[in-house]
């Protein structure tokens, strides 16, 4: 399969770190927390995150998990947040 291509560039991307993870928010409460790879353009710097799980890691309306994964994915400024 293909790595990314930055269409600036035009240039494939490199993986630049495995297990980021990214938090859907929607109406401004926490959704679901998904696990990705960050990719990286070696001459924009440019990043994104693709490769994402088949089922989110954790949900909202599971408070204590979603909660624990959050906290620990925090400590090492790993959770990108989005608006959805």
């Amino acid at each position: 399969m293909p790595r990314p291509v930055c269409v600036t560039c035009q240039r494939e991307m490199r993986c630049n770190k495995n297990g980021r993870i990214l938090e859907m928010i929607s109406g401004g409460m926490p959704y679901q927390l998904w696990s990705s790879d960050e990719y990286k353009c070696p001459s924009c710097g440019v990043l994104i995150l693709v490769k994402f799980g088949r089922e989110p890691i954790a949900e909202h309306f599971d408070e204590q998990r979603y909660r624990r994964h959050k906290e620990y994915e925090a400590q090492t400024n790993n959770v990108v947040s989005i608006e959805v």
